[in-house]
């Protein structure tokens, strides 16, 4: 193993890195997802989905809620 990939392998287990991957897995899902017909990588989202609910649900966690808490402020403001 090379020291990048222990240097990799430290970082992905990181909280930086937790919310850095499960922002990946969000975005990638997200985007995947608007993919139709036989193009559609089924299998491939409902992974993503599995790993991010088991293992990697942090930024969507904080994504919703912090998005959620805006849009509210932002609707009092008007």
């Amino acid at each position: 193993m090379t020291k990048q990939t222990k240097q990799a392998i430290e970082f992905a287990q990181s909280m930086r890195g937790v919310y850095i991957l499960s922002q990946a897995l969000h975005y990638g899902i997200k985007e995947l997802s608007k993919v139709k017909g036989v193009h559609k990588e089924i299998s491939n989202i409902e992974d993503m989905k599995f790993l991010k609910k088991h293992l990697f649900y942090i930024f969507f966690d904080i994504d919703e809620k912090l998005l959620k808490e805006v849009l509210k402020n932002e609707n009092k403001n008007r």
